[in-house]
């Protein structure tokens, strides 16, 4: 069975279907989200301590770096 392969437009929620206008401020909230994520991490801040920092609840921190935030994306 030979796979087709089609190039990447770079943009992952692009490729996915996601409607184009909505498609960069996915991918931008996105690659800020892996870098909170990271800083978190790098400074072994508990998501309590990483939430009062960025003014937010701890629950909503959690529900951001699980993607479960209110995103207004849909798909086609």
């Amino acid at each position: 069975m030979k796979l087709k392969m089609t190039k990447s437009s770079a943009n992952v929620f692009r490729d996915i279907g996601f409607p184009r206008e909505e498609t960069e401020h996915l991918l931008v909230r996105a690659d800020l989200m892996i870098q909170v994520q990271k800083l978190i991490t790098s400074r072994r801040l508990t998501q309590k301590a990483a939430a009062k920092i960025l003014g937010v609840t701890q629950p909503r921190l959690s529900d951001l770096l699980r993607e479960r935030s209110t995103c207004s994306a849909r798909m086609h």
